[in-house]
């Protein structure tokens, strides 16, 4: 439905149909839809670039921004596909929102996965290691190119967008979406939201893949991601009667969630700072044939804490690393571990206590 409104939108717009009376009286062109105006080398840029369809509506007032890459400050204002910063001197640049998202959402593009070559109807550019075939081409290639795109800095792949599941591919500055419900008009392929999705001014700013779905699946239990996604490596054990999870944390002492089960199934959870070292072994206890003594930060919250000893059993079997991705939301965290056997998100609540670990969602029921 949000389509299909922004394409009625773009033909109007086109025509001035929605344009505020004060762009006559002012270098102001002000927008009904979201209520914010573009005026100077920004409303030059955004008219004599594409417009609507390019950028899409303004969703801020012209503010401070700074880019952390360049270390740039000055007045930048966003838009609902893109973020325009004004340099000075009638220089205006776009900015670099498909490599942003991406680092945002813990898949930086310089650690992704590259290809050496592209088939002969596609195009490759060594100096990201990526590919450009159709439908993304010729968009690329009529559009503006590397001026208007950048360089393409992702292969082609799925994600969950708006409720759907779309083929997508990102460049420095945009996302490219394969609309194949729209096959053969002029709006096959769109350019993702990603002022919106950064800027957080029209919802939750949507978490990365491969959290996209549960995320989205459980945006009434957690709310809205709060910051970046962080990728690293944690540590895993079970316990009789639950796990222990290790996190380095965004702070300088790392974290142990200690998730409990009851005998009736439920989990909750407890958050202890690392403590530290493990007991000296002669103060070590000495689990049952089968069983495990935790080691490290785990062994001595476990030894140092008769609740936690008493509740948790003894480990059944060895800590573990993993590759994970830590996600904090306004009303709990989501930790998602996978490898060769397991593909499971653990949820915690803040507010009750409790917790989850369910199969990791990759398409949600829309119904």
């Amino acid at each position: 439905m949000r389509r299909t409104f922004f394409l009625v939108l773009l033909v109007c717009l086109s025509a001035g149909l929605l344009v505020s009376p004060s762009q006559a009286q002012s270098n102001e062109r002000c927008f009904e839809e979201t209520g914010y105006c573009i005026a100077g080398p920004i409303r030059a840029y955004w008219e004599n670039n594409g417009g609507l369809a390019v950028f899409g509506f303004p969703i801020t007032e012209v503010r401070e921004g700074h880019i952390e890459e360049s270390d740039w400050r000055g007045p930048v204002q966003w838009f609902e596909r893109d973020r325009l910063e004004d340099h000075g001197d009638g220089l205006v640049l776009a900015g670099r929102l498909g490599a942003e998202l991406l680092a945002r959402q813990a898949r930086p593009w310089e650690t992704a996965l590259k290809v050496e070559g592209a088939p002969p109807e596609c195009r490759y550019f060594p100096e990201t290691g990526h590919s450009l075939c159709a439908p993304f081409r010729s968009y690329w290639e009529q559009n503006g190119g590397l001026e208007r795109f950048g360089y393409p800095i992702t292969e082609p792949g799925a994600e969950f967008i708006e409720g759907t599941t779309l083929t997508v591919q990102y460049f420095e500055r945009r996302r490219m979406e394969h609309h194949v419900d729209l096959a053969g008009t002029p709006f096959e392929v769109q350019l993702g939201l990603l002022g919106a999705q950064l800027i957080s001014t029209t919802g939750c700013f949507q978490a990365g893949p491969p959290l996209q779905a549960t995320a989205y699946v459980y945006r009434d239990s957690l709310g809205c991601t709060i910051g970046n996604a962080h990728a690293t490596t944690m540590a895993f054990q079970p316990f009789e009667r639950g796990a222990m999870i290790w996190f380095p944390s965004l702070a300088r002492v790392p974290r142990i969630y200690v998730l409990f089960r009851s005998d009736d199934g439920q989990l909750t959870h407890e958050i202890h700072g690392d403590v530290g070292a493990p007991p000296e072994p002669e103060d070590r206890a000495e689990a049952p044939e089968g069983l495990y003594t935790p080691e490290n930060g785990f062994g001595r919250l476990w030894h140092e804490s008769p609740s936690i000893r008493e509740r948790l059993g003894w480990a059944i079997a060895p800590e573990e690393a993993f590759d994970g991705i830590f996600y904090q939301f306004e009303k709990g965290n989501m930790i998602y571990r996978s490898n060769a056997t397991t593909d499971e998100v653990t949820i915690m609540y803040s507010q009750n206590g409790g917790a989850e670990v369910i199969p990791r969602i990759t398409t949600p029921d829309m119904q």
